[in-house]
């Protein structure tokens, strides 16, 4: 895992190069094509996009809380705990003062949104005091950079890697253009609210 801050002259915001080992990326792959049966759903599907909003975002995906009743029923859900390691709360609480409330957090909800041929996510912010966004490419992908819309900053699409971000910083993913892959990403939405718990 490697770990980079970056700033700008409103925020600061951390990337994450290889998030999850081996063993855990295997466990959550195998989730994930599990789960795609449940988002080609097209109860599933309508739902997602009510969630987005329809005008935003083009792809597939759902809620990933609603899907298992005990969160260790879940790889996804379980590894991503690590996203509250000392490490990376350092790292993130560094990269900008206003960050240091991260490590208050006591609340948070999972996304898992797909991206396949032509689908994109426009320029949007996230009801919620942090978001952490990872991704994970099956196959040939070319686009799906993720990028902070107001200040011209551009992420490449990059397997296993991690962005996190306050959540009223506007963001975006390009479209993707592949022929069978997909763009997968594990949305993490953080706040805090009192007498909740991690």
């Amino acid at each position: 895992m490697k770990i980079t801050s970056y700033k700008t002259k409103d925020f600061g915001y951390i990337v994450i190069d290889n998030l999850f080992p081996d063993n855990e990326l295997n466990d959550i792959w195998n989730e994930l094509t599990h789960l795609d049966s449940i988002m080609n759903l097209q109860s599933v599907k309508n739902r997602r996009r009510q969630d987005a909003a329809l005008d935003l975002f083009s792809g597939d995906g759902l809620t990933l809380d609603n899907v298992y009743m005990n969160r260790d029923y879940s790889s996804i859900l379980k590894y991503n705990r690590k996203l509250w390691s000392d490490e990376i709360i350092e790292a993130f609480c560094s990269a900008h003062p206003s960050n240091v409330h991260y490590s208050l957090c006591n609340l948070d909800s999972t996304f898992i949104n797909r991206y396949r041929d032509s689908q994109e996510y426009k320029s949007h912010r996230d009801v919620a005091s942090f978001t952490s966004s990872t991704v994970f490419v099956k196959g040939d992908v070319a686009g799906g950079e993720f990028i902070f819309s107001e200040y011209d900053i551009e992420i490449e699409c990059k397997n296993n890697q991690c962005v996190v971000f306050p959540s009223w910083a506007l963001h975006a993913v390009k479209e993707v253009k592949t022929k069978e892959g997909a763009r997968y990403s594990m949305a993490m939405f953080s706040s805090q609210t009192l007498g909740a718990k991690k």
